[in-house]
């Protein structure tokens, strides 16, 4: 009897089990929906409603997210977005939308808007947004310094920000401009410079070697005058006026223009070491873009442009393009007063080694060997037509 007692219990225990574990299996195959549950992160086509300009459409995101949702990538919230209005700005900053919500890398939503071009800075600002540094130390000036936006300088300098607050590489926000700059933007860095200089920035050495730089990279895109339409003349000319400003405003003696040379000159170079002297030639015989009229010229380039694909990008590139120049430098290479037989043989061995975009670690010595080629080749000769479009 006491046996047939105990299973019956051990039953009745077993079948409460069972049970519980249903219940159980129950609850985890479907949670519980808290009442009044939103979102965290933003919908993934929020961009795209900022873009329509809607507010109607915008507002009834913010029935399904949180005010402060954010962006999965950035993990900022909404007022980081390019293209708000006035409008969507002021409706979001009275639901409760932080100003100064600290997203991914440090950045706040004036970080964001400080870059684009257009956006409503001044209206952060009054609104009460803070002036702070990012995880790289940069503050919403060294973006709008940085991006060439002038009107924005302006709007931060009005509201007070610092002009000479370093970022974490060193930099007050004209340094960092001017270490970006190209000349694609110069009458801005020339308007932007003006302006940190009169709120309290002074010149350093770095700023004079950034505008020395920028001078050489002007001369090196300079546009032939014969093959220009008259757009990029214009563009030019306004590049030029805002280059001989740049070197009155840092003191610095201006860059010499470059004078590329043809075919039928004889090159010179003045350096003794090959490095030097390539750098030299490269000066003198390769242009901003597109084949060298030269062939001296377009050795070099080609030699230049396989040791970046090989050496910078690792070959990921690498086309039927490439195996044409490679090809063709062969023949260029055999032309003229040449290398002997084991020193050609040399140079076809690096450069069947690079086919398939390998062979990077024989790129250095065929540069050595490009400058003695013209070297002994110092009269120019025509390239001609080229069978490849790199």
């Amino acid at each position: 009897m006491r046996v047939r007692g105990f299973l019956k219990t051990m039953r009745k225990e077993d079948g409460k089990q069972v049970v519980q574990e249903q219940d159980t299996k129950t609850v985890i195959q479907q949670p519980a929906v808290k009442k009044g549950y939103k979102r965290k992160t933003l919908v993934d086509d929020f961009r795209a409603i900022v873009a329509q300009g809607d507010l109607q459409e915008l507002q009834k995101v913010f029935q399904r997210c949180d005010i402060n949702a954010y962006d999965t990538f950035t993990k900022n919230n909404a007022l980081s977005f390019y293209g708000l209005s006035k409008e969507a700005i002021l409706w979001l900053v009275e639901q409760g939308c932080n100003l100064n919500y600290v997203g991914r890398w440090g950045k706040t939503p004036l970080h964001y808007q400080a870059s684009y071009r257009g956006s409503h800075l001044a209206l952060f600002l009054s609104l009460g947004a803070n002036v702070q540094q990012d995880d790289q130390g940069d503050t919403p000036m060294h973006v709008a310094a940085s991006n060439f936006m002038v009107e924005h300088v302006r709007e931060l300098l009005f509201a007070g920000a610092k002009v000479r607050k370093k970022n974490h590489s060193g930099e007050t926000p004209l340094e960092e401009m001017l270490v970006r700059a190209d000349g694609l933007h110069l009458p801005e860095v020339v308007e932007i410079a003006e302006l940190l200089l009169q709120h309290g920035e002074y010149i350093r050495k770095k700023m004079k070697v950034s505008v020395e730089r920028i001078g050489k990279d002007v001369e090196f895109y300079r546009c032939d005058p014969t093959a220009c339409d008259e757009a990029a003349l214009q563009i030019q000319e306004a590049t030029d006026e805002a280059l001989r400003k740049l070197y009155r405003i840092f003191h610095v003696k201006p860059v010499e223009k470059r004078t590329r040379m043809k075919s039928g000159e004889c090159v010179v170079v003045q350096s003794n070491q090959w490095q030097q002297q390539y750098q030299e030639l490269w000066e003198l015989l390769v242009p901003a873009s597109g084949a060298a009229e030269t062939l001296q010229g377009e050795v070099l380039r080609i030699t230049g442009k396989l040791s970046y694909e090989l050496l910078d990008n690792g070959g990921m590139n690498w086309d039927r393009e490439y195996q044409r120049m490679v090809q063709a430098m062969k023949r260029y290479i055999s032309i003229g007063n040449g290398f002997t037989q084991e020193e050609l043989q040399e140079v076809h061995e690096i450069l069947s080694a690079c086919i398939g975009g390998r062979g990077g670690e024989g790129m250095r010595r065929l540069c050595e060997c490009t400058v003695d080629w013209i070297l002994r080749n110092p009269d120019l000769i025509p390239l001609g037509s080229s069978s490849y479009k790199r």
